[in-house]
Order: structure tokens, then sequence, then C-alpha cells
């Protein structure tokens, strides 16, 4: 038979397994890297669905790293090392609010797989062909930081828009565009593969923070000496859709691949 103390030493013993099962379940819910979760879709955003559907703070609980917008199309977003910044049409860059809300935007919990050394880039086509040279499968998805002192680095931002929104092309008629030279920073963003057409931009879609955080947008043109590129590759794809009349109304089947070029690509 078990004594007293044998009997409270078992019970003890118990007592600190039941308490350690908690922690144990809480580490296997940490967030895994190098999933993409995207908020909304891109021919949405070609619609002028424009409104935020999601808080920054709940955002950043499915990244660390990424792209989006911001309520009205309010400037342009970056997602890096677990911040976020607002880079707005008058050339300023903020830290983002927790409750400020976005209507579109892609983030991961970056964990890069693949370090290079890209030099002597005259432009940001030859910057893809030289990213796509660098990837193994054209059909999976990639998350790219890309670290340096840009000999020339181009970015947009749109002014924030008020209801009726207008389709992004009109919007983006009357975008701020900004020219730096010789400027350190980083562009970061994603590559989707061709067959997310009317889901996000096919190909490469960066936006630029500069290193003191003082300049930024949505790239349209880069050229440098060097620079440092990490990419990982992604494999799951989680997508969140809104919740709202306006877009359970929208028709967004159809190609809209000039529209969308007309856009995002315009590099002039």
């Amino acid at each position: 038979m078990q004594s007293g103390i044998q009997r409270r030493q078992c019970k003890t013993v118990l007592f600190l397994l039941i308490l350690s099962v908690p922690f144990i379940g809480a580490a296997a819910e940490a967030p895994a890297p190098n999933v993409i979760t995207q908020f909304s879709t891109i021919n949405a955003i070609l619609d002028g669905l424009y409104q935020g559907h999601w808080r920054c703070a709940d955002v950043l609980k499915h990244g660390d790293f990424g792209i989006c917008t911001f309520d009205g199309l309010d400037g342009e977003g970056i997602l890096l090392e677990g911040k976020a910044y607002q880079a707005k049409a008058d050339g300023t860059v903020i830290t983002v609010p927790g409750d400020l809300t976005i209507p579109f935007g892609s983030v991961t919990f970056f964990s890069p797989s693949q370090k290079i050394s890209l030099s002597d880039i005259s432009d940001y086509e030859h910057l893809e062909t030289a990213l796509d040279n660098s990837i193994k499968d054209k059909n999976a998805f990639y998350a790219v930081r890309i670290d340096g002192v840009f000999n020339h680095a181009k970015a947009r931002s749109c002014p924030k828009q008020s209801m009726p929104y207008p389709p992004l092309v009109e919007v983006t008629n009357h975008q701020t565009v900004f020219d730096w030279q010789n400027v350190e920073g980083t562009f970061a963003g994603f590559r989707y593969p061709q067959y997310m057409q009317g889901l996000n931009l096919p190909g490469y879609h960066l936006h630029f923070l500069s290193k003191d955080h003082s300049k930024g947008g949505h790239a349209l043109q880069c050229a440098f000496d060097t620079a440092n590129v990490y990419i990982a590759e992604i494999r799951t794809f989680n997508m969140i859709l809104p919740e709202s009349r306006e877009f359970a109304a929208k028709d967004l089947s159809g190609n809209r691949e000039q529209e969308l070029n007309a856009a995002e690509r315009d590099r002039k």
C-alpha cells in the first residue's frame, strides 16, 4: 500500500503534468513560416472596393512581412520585421496604428531559404529576369526581400479616395510618383504564378521602404550596382474574403490583365 507521502507525491506530479499541457498546446499553435495569407482579391481592388475590413493589428497576426494598401486606398503598405509602415501620397511615411484597416494585402512569416547577390541591375525588367533565373519552380509562390543602396528607386502612392470609389485605373492617373537617387533601403513583396490572374498580380509585386523609413511606395523602377536578395519559396496560400454586400454584389470574373497592367505596371 502507498504511504500518505507517496500519495501526495503522485498528486503533485499529476498536478504539474496538467499545468504543463497548455504550454505544450501553445507551442504547437505557433504560426507557420512561409505561408501566404491574402486579404481580398486584386480584381476587387480594380473595381474600387477600397473599404478596409481588417485591422492592421490582426493582419500582423498572420505575418511579419508583406505588402498592402489601406482604407480608401490611402497609400502603400510595407510590412518588415513585424512592423507596418504607410507610405502616403504626400511623401510621408508613418508607422501604422493597429486600428487602421486594410482592404487588400498579402503577408507571411518570412523565413528565407535562399540568399543571393545580384549585380549591375539596370532597370525593373532586368531585376525580374535576374530573379526568375534564381528560382526553381515558376508555379510556386515566392516572398522576396532586396536590401541595398539603389542608384535609382522609383515608386508611387495614391491619395485617399472618397466614396463612391472610382476604379483603380482612374485613381492611378492621379498618383504621386517619387524618384530617388542613391537611396538605401528595401524592396519587399511577392512573386505570384501566372495562374493567380484575377486574385493577385502575376509576377513580381514589390513595395519600397528606405532604411530610414522616410521614403516608400509601390515599386515602379530600380537600378543598383549590387544588392543582397533573400528568397522564400512558398507552397501554402490562404485567402480571406470581405464579408460585405458590396463584395458579394460585384462580378469579379473575366480577364482584367490589360486593366491591371495599366494600373500596376506603368513604369513611366
